[in-house]
C-alpha cells in the first residue's frame, strides 16, 4: 500500500462511475471547471456534531480531531485521477480579502509526502489565517487538498464549519453566523452538490438546521441512555418518518478522541457491535455504519452524476456557445493601431447597418431573431418606441388634467372645477361684464390644468433615453469583445447620450415655456368643440323634458301626450342661473376643456414625433456612427 492509499474509497471508485468521472475529468482539463460546476460531497451540520469523522469515513483521509477544536473554515478535498501520485495543499483566498492579503495566503503552498503531515499542516494554515488567536472568528477563506494518483476517483468531499446557535465568550453572535451561513449556503446552493446533514444525538434534534435537499446523517449514537425517549426519537428520524429526506437518513458510531489512534478495521468492529445491541438492531441493516454508508453514498453519486449529467452537458454546451460567440466578437489579433482601425472600421459599418433598421423598422439582421424571446423584442427599437410613445399618449389622456371637469355638478360640471373657476374669476376681475369673463385667464386656467405634463413628459423622455442607450450597448456587446464595448461605452457613447439627453430636456422645457404664451389656436377643432359641448349639454336637457312632459303610460298604450305644448317651450327654455359668476364658470370651463384638448393633441405629437431627439438623433442622424469614424 502507497503513502497516499487508504481503504474506504473502493466502494466509491465502481467501473461505472469511473467512466462517467473520467469523461467529466477530460471536460475539465481544458479549463471547462471554471464555469460548470462538478459532483461534490459536502458535509454539514451543527458544531461538534461529528462532520469530521463522517468525512474521514467516507474519504478515509484523517483529519485532525479535537475535543475542543471546531472547524474555522472550509476545507475542500479534491479527489483527481492522475498518472502521478501526489498532494498538494493551499488556501484559496475569499473576495472578501484585500490584494495583499490574497496574495500573501495564495503563496501558502504545500506538497505532502504522506498523510501523516496533513494534521500539522492544517495548524499552519490556521496560523496563516490567523484563527490561533483567542477570540479569532471563522474565516470564509478555503484550505484545498489537492490528492491526485492513478486509482483516485474525480470527486470533491468538502468539510463545512459548524452551523451555530449559541456564542462563545470571545464570539460575536451575529458576526459568525453570517460568515458561516454565508459560507455554507454558498455550497448548498450548487445543483451539483450532494449534502450530508449531521445531526448528533447529543444535541436536541429540534435545534439543528437540516436540510431539504440532502441524506441525513446521525452521530453519536452511543451517548443516548437504551430505551429512553431520546433514543425513539432518533431512531424515527433513522428511518426517515420525522423529517423526510429525499435521500433519507443513516446512522453512524463516531469514535470519541481518545480512540484516534485505534485501526480503521478496529472501529468498524466496535461499530458493528453496538449496531448489533438494543433497538438498534432493529433498523435496515443498510442505513446503519460506515461500510454501509460507502455503498449507500456511492449508489447517491452515481444517481445524482446520471440525473445530473444531461444537464451538464447543455451547461457545458452553452458556456462553448458563449465562449465561441466572444472568440468571435474578440476578432483577429489587433496588435498594431491599423489592425485597430480595421478592426472598428468593420464593426461600425455593421453597427451603422443595425441601427438604420433598428430606426426604419426593417428588421431582416440575425441581431434582431426571431419574435419568440422577449430579447428579440427588446431589440426592436423602433416597435419599442412607438409603444412607448402609444402609451406615453395615453397616459397624458388619463393622468394629464390637474382637476376633472366633468361631473354630477350644474350643466354637468363637476363642482371641484366650478369652484376652482369661480374663485379665481372673483379674485382677477376686470372690466369684464358680470357673467362674462377675460379670454386672458384661459391660459392661465391651462397652465394650471395642464401642470401634470411636466412630470409624464419628462418620465417618458427619460424612458425613452434609457432604452436607447441599452440598446446602443447591446447592439455594440453583440458585435465586440467586453474590453471595446467598455472602452467606447465609456468614452465616446456615454457621453454622447448624455449630450443628447441634455438637448431632449431642453428641447422640452421649450415645449414647457410655449405654455407660458398667450393661448391661441387656428384649429377648427376648438370652436367644434366648443359648440359640441354647448349642444350635448341641451340635448341633455332636452331629453329629460322630453321624458318629463311625455311619461309612459303603464297601461301598454306607450307615451301620453302632453296637455299643453306651450308648457313643453318654456321648459325647454327655462334654464337660468342666478349666480353670474358661476355661469361664467361654466362657460370658461367649456372654453378650456376645448382649448385643452387641442394643446393636449399638439403636445402629444411634439414629444413623441416633432420635439424628440432622442431616437432621431441617435438612430435616423446615426450621430453615434459619427463619433465611431472619428473615434477611426
Amino acid at each position: 500500500m502507497g503513502a497516499f492509499e487508504t481503504l474506504n474509497l473502493s466502494a466509491l471508485r465502481s467501473e461505472e462511475q469511473l467512466s462517467l468521472l473520467d469523461e467529466i475529468d477530460k471536460l475539465r482539463r481544458p479549463g471547462i471547471s471554471d464555469h460548470v460546476s462538478l459532483p461534490q460531497i459536502a458535509v454539514c451540520g451543527d458544531q461538534s456534531s461529528g462532520k469530521s469523522s463522517c468525512l474521514e469515513a467516507i474519504s478515509g483521509i484523517p483529519f485532525p480531531r479535537k475535543d475542543t477544536l471546531c472547524t474555522r473554515f472550509a476545507t475542500e478535498l479534491v479527489l483527481r485521477k492522475s498518472s502521478m501520485e501526489s498532494v498538494v495543499v493551499n488556501i484559496v483566498p475569499s473576495q472578501q480579502r484585500t490584494k495583499k492579503e490574497s496574495q500573501e495566503l495564495a503563496s501558502f503552498q504545500y506538497t505532502l509526502q504522506s498523510f501523516d503531515k496533513l494534521p500539522e499542516l492544517i495548524e499552519s494554515a490556521k496560523i496563516a489565517l490567523g484563527l490561533d488567536k483567542p477570540g479569532s472568528e471563522l474565516s470564509s477563506d478555503i484550505l484545498r487538498i489537492e490528492i491526485s494518483g492513478p486509482t483516485r476517483p474525480h470527486l470533491t468531499v468538502v468539510d463545512l464549519p459548524g452551523l451555530i446557535h449559541a456564542k462563545n465568550d470571545d464570539e460575536d453572535d451575529e458576526t459568525v453566523e453570517e460568515v458561516v451561513s454565508e459560507l455554507v449556503y454558498s455550497y448548498m446552493r450548487r445543483p451539483r452538490t450532494i449534502i450530508l446533514a449531521v445531526v448528533s444525538a447529543l444535541n436536541d434534534r429540534a435545534l439543528q438546521t437540516v436540510l431539504k435537499r440532502t441524506m441525513g446523517l446521525i452521530t453519536k449514537p452511543d451517548t443516548l441512555f437504551q430505551d429512553s425517549e431520546s433514543e425513539r426519537e432518533f431512531v424515527k428520524l433513522a428511518l426517515n418518518d420525522v423529517t423526510h429526506l429525499r435521500l433519507g437518513w443513516h446512522v453512524l458510531r463516531n469514535c470519541d478522541f481518545h480512540m484516534k489512534d485505534v485501526s480503521s478495521m478496529e472501529k468498524d468492529r466496535i461499530e458493528e457491535e453496538f449496531f448489533s445491541q438494543g433497538v438498534w438492531k432493529t433498523l435496515p441493516r443498510g442505513i446503519l455504519g460506515v461500510a454501509q454508508l460507502r455503498e449507500r453514498l456511492s449508489k447517491v453519486l452515481l444517481d445524482h452524476i446520471k440525473s445530473e449529467l444531461p444537464a451538464l452537458i447543455r451547461e457545458i454546451q452553452n458556456t462553448l456557445n458563449e465562449s465561441q460567440q466572444a472568440l468571435t466578437r474578440l476578432g483577429d489579433r489587433r496588435g498594431s493601431a491599423e489592425n485597430q482601425r480595421l478592426y472598428l472600421l468593420k464593426h461600425s459599418q455593421h453597427f451603422t447597418t443595425i441601427c438604420r433598421a433598428s430606426c426604419d423598422g426593417i428588421y431582416e439582421d440575425n441581431f434582431f431573431g426571431d419574435l419568440a424571446s422577449e430579447q428579440s423584442r427588446a431589440r426592436r427599437f423602433r416597435a419599442v418606441v412607438q409603444n412607448l410613445n402609444l402609451a406615453f399618449a395615453e397616459k397624458v389622456r388619463l393622468e394629464g388634467q390637474r382637476f376633472k371637469l366633468q361631473g354630477n355638478g350644474l350643466e354637468g360640471k363637476s363642482d371641484e372645477a366650478i369652484s376652482w373657476v369661480r374663485d379665481t374669476l372673483i379674485s382677477s376681475r376686470g372690466r369684464e361684464l358680470p357673467g362674462t369673463f377675460s379670454p386672458m385667464l384661459i391660459g392661465d386656467f391651462f397652465r394650471v390644468q395642464s401642470k401634470p405634463w411636466e412630470s409624464l413628459s419628462k418620465a417618458h423622455l427619460e424612458d425613452v433615453w434609457t432604452r436607447a442607450r441599452k440598446h446602443v450597448e447591446d447592439i455594440l456587446s453583440t458585435l465586440m469583445d467586453a474590453e471595446a464595448c467598455v472602452a467606447l461605452l465609456m468614452h465616446y457613447v456615454d457621453p454622447l447620450m448624455e449630450k443628447l439627453l441634455k438637448t431632449a430636456t431642453s428641447e422640452m422645457d421649450g415645449l414647457f415655456n410655449d405654455r407660458h404664451r398667450h393661448a391661441i389656436t387656428y384649429n377648427h377643432y376648438f370652436t367644434e368643440k366648443v359648440q359640441k359641448i354647448f349642444n350635448s349639454r341641451y340635448e341633455k336637457r332636452l331629453l329629460d323634458v322630453l321624458k318629463q312632459m311625455f311619461p309612459l303610460d303603464y297601461t301598454g298604450n306607450g307615451r301620453t301626450g302632453p296637455k299643453d305644448l306651450s308648457a313643453v317651450c318654456s321648459m325647454i327654455s327655462l334654464r337660468t342661473i342666478p349666480d353670474m359668476d358661476i355661469r361664467a364658470s361654466i362657460e370658461l370651463l367649456d372654453h378650456l376643456e376645448a382649448f385643452y384638448k387641442v394643446a393636449m393633441k399638439t403636445f402629444v405629437d411634439n414629444v413623441a414625433i416633432q420635439r424628440s431627439p432622442v431616437v432621431e438623433m441617435c438612430l435616423d442622424r446615426c450621430e453615434i456612427y459619427v463619433h465611431l469614424n472619428s473615434v477611426i
